[in-house]
This record gives structure tokens, C-alpha cells and sequence, in this order.
């Protein structure tokens, strides 16, 4: 297959479906306010449009410059003693512990554990610990967590602080059934943080948001940077999160690409060269077998104009597995097509 003219992008996990119909315009008509400085901390019309888009109560929400502004500053709030993090998962959750000199366990959901969560190892590991992260679904297996379990996690080890990513839960139809935020803003231990980026593709706008009880959100924000949003950035956000069409409409057609890229994946891909993990979230990722490097496929991928996200930074998979955004079947046939070319010839 020759080069494509277009790049194709499956590296980065960003809504393909673009923004809220009328978001740019929002953008346009609120240029005026960078002018003006933004609120320094509470941003309360925000709070106000998050919590009556997700039924809690706004004092129980605040946001950040993203979701790596909030999971750089939960540590200093957080218990002191060891940071359970899953390997692998998403690298921040590492970065930020570490520049605050925590002392880091880690338990597989990889390869080794077959991507599944021993939930009575997980039980065993939280007991000894003071802080547990957890990605639902993770980046990059692409895995859900048992949401009751980990309510009934937080439930027997109060004394525990769980901080829950929830930004790609966003794309799921089980959203609402499977979100904590409801249970995060009612106890004092567990933590939900997400992203409007990848969701609702803004990532411009650099907004995430954290939920937590009331407590636990004042003594964050007592220890936040000040105006850390942006007053142009409110509005769009404010406007993204009332537009309940696109929310249904995205996450219905995510479901069905979920379910499209796994079929394709194994009908297009050498199942004696390529291993696949069954997607749960809005990514794949995929094992490659015979001496291939992600590495060197990765390479070979984009220089025909398709991006992939090679994963041997990450800790507990090594050069051996590649994830791919889930897009349009044409689209992903176009990679699963050229991916086979490139390992096969």
C-alpha cells in the first residue's frame, strides 16, 4: 500500500467526531475575555454547569489545566507512605509521584497478568499501601476495572486515598453506570479525575476537572497554582458539556467502533504475528511476536503518513506492543492493512 498523502493519526486518542457542533464558534465570540483575568480559583458558573451535567453537588468538583495540573498537585494532598500504581498505565501517575519523592509499588495488568486485574492481589497490595491510582479503562490495555470493586476497595480500607481516572470513560455508553463521581463526592478517600480533551477534542483548551467531597476539594484548592484556567476557555467548556446530543451520539458510535476494531483486528491482522487485546476502551493495543520491535514498526508506519503509539516507554510491556486509537472502520482497515504489509514482508 503506498504512503497516504494524509497523515493518519492513531497515536493520540482524541475524539475523531471534533468538537461539539459550535464550540469555535463559542471560541470566537469569547475572545474579548482574554482581556480580563480569570477567576483565581473557584470558578463557581463552571462548577455549577459540570455538577448539573453530572448530578453532584458543584461544591465537590474544582478543575485544572488539564488533568496533568491535578495529578501533579493531588500529591500534596494525599497520605504519606507507598504509591500503588498499575504497570503499565499512564506515565504521569509515576512522574508526579516521584517528584515528590513517594515510594512507588507497582502491581501487573500486563502481559504478565494476562491483562486482568488479580483483584485478591489487588486487595493484598491496597492494604499496604496509602494511595492507589487507577485508569478506568487503563491506558493502554484498554481494560475496565470492576467499578463495584473498587468502591467496596475504598469502602474496607478508608484510610486508603484512590484517586480514579475516568477520561476514557468519557467515551463509553456505561459512562453513567460505571463512573465513581457520585461515590468520590460522598466519602472522604477516593479521587475522580478526567479530561475534556480526549472526550470532547479540545485539547487546546487544556481543562480537567477532579471530584472529590467537599473537604478534600477545599484543602486542593488551598494548595492549587491560581488561575490556572484560562477566562477564554470557561465558555467552550460550559458550552461542550451542555450539548447532551453529541455526548450520546459520540459515545453510541464509539461502542460500535470498539466492537468494529476489534473484529477487523482479528480478521485482518496474523494471529501467529500479532496478539491482540480485546478493547474495552476507545484503543487497542497489540502484541508483536517473532523478534519484531514496536520500535522499528513504528518507524516503518509513519513513514507511510500512519501514526501508532509505540509503548516501549512504558513500564511492563518493553518493545513488543504498539496501541492504536479507535477510529472509522475504513480507517482502521487502513492501518490494520498496512500494519500486516509492514510485519509481513
Amino acid at each position: 500500500m503506498k504512503k497516504s498523502d494524509e497523515t493518519l493519526d492513531f497515536a493520540q486518542t482524541l475524539n475523531s467526531l471534533g468538537p461539539p457542533e459550535g464550540t469555535l464558534d463559542v471560541l470566537r465570540d469569547s475572545a474579548h475575555l482574554c482581556l480580563e483575568y480569570p477567576e483565581a480559583y473557584s470558578h463557581g458558573d463552571l462548577k455549577e454547569a459540570f455538577a448539573d451535567a453530572h448530578d453532584i453537588d458543584p461544591s465537590t468538583v474544582t478543575f485544572g489545566a488539564g488533568t496533568t495540573e491535578i495529578i501533579y498537585t493531588l500529591p500534596r494532598i494525599l497520605n504519606e507512605g507507598q504509591v500503588l500504581i498499575p504497570s503499565p498505565t499512564f506515565w504521569q501517575y509515576v512522574a508526579s509521584s516521584v517528584r515528590e519523592k513517594k515510594n512507588i509499588v507497582r502491581f501487573s495488568v500486563g502481559p504478565d497478568a494476562d491483562f486482568q486485574v488479580d483483584y485478591d492481589k489487588l486487595r493484598k497490595e491496597v492494604g499496604n499501601s496509602s494511595v492507589v491510582y487507577l485508569c478506568n479503562p487503563n491506558n493502554p490495555t484498554s481494560k475496565l476495572y470492576d467499578t463495584e470493586m473498587i468502591k467496596s476497595l475504598a469502602t474496607e480500607y478508608p484510610d486508603v486515598d484512590f484517586i480514579i481516572d475516568e477520561t476514557y470513560l468519557l467515551f463509553l455508553l456505561e459512562f453513567q453506570k460505571k463512573s465513581l463521581m457520585t461515590f468520590a463526592a460522598s466519602v472522604e478517600n477516593v479521587y475522580v479525575v478526567l479530561s475534556f480533551s480526549k472526550f470532547y477534542s479540545v485539547p487546546g483548551l487544556r481543562t480537567g476537572a477532579l471530584v472529590s467531597s467537599s473537604s478534600n476539594i477545599k484543602s486542593y484548592e488551598s494548595n492549587m497554582v491560581p488561575y490556572v484556567l484560562s477566562s477564554i476557555s470557561v465558555p467552550a467548556v460550559k458550552h461542550i458539556l451542555q450539548d447532551h446530543a453529541f455526548i450520546d451520539f459520540a459515545r453510541q458510535t464509539f461502542a460500535d467502533r470498539i466492537d468494529q476494531t476489534y473484529s477487523l483486528a482479528t480478521s485482518l491482522l496474523p494471529q501467529d504475528t500479532v496478539e491482540v487485546v480485546k478493547p474495552e476502551g476507545p484503543f487497542i493495543l497489540m502484541g508483536l511476536k517473532k523478534g519484531l520491535s514496536s520500535t522499528v514498526i513504528e518507524k516503518e508506519l509513519r513513514e507511510r503518513g500512519i501514526l501508532i503509539r509505540d509503548c516501549s516507554s512504558l513500564d511492563g510491556l518493553g518493545d513488543k506492543w504498539v496501541r492504536a486509537s479507535c477510529k472509522s472502520s475504513e480507517e482502521m482497515i487502513k492501518l490494520f492493512t498496512n500494519l500486516k504489509e509492514t510485519i509481513c514482508k
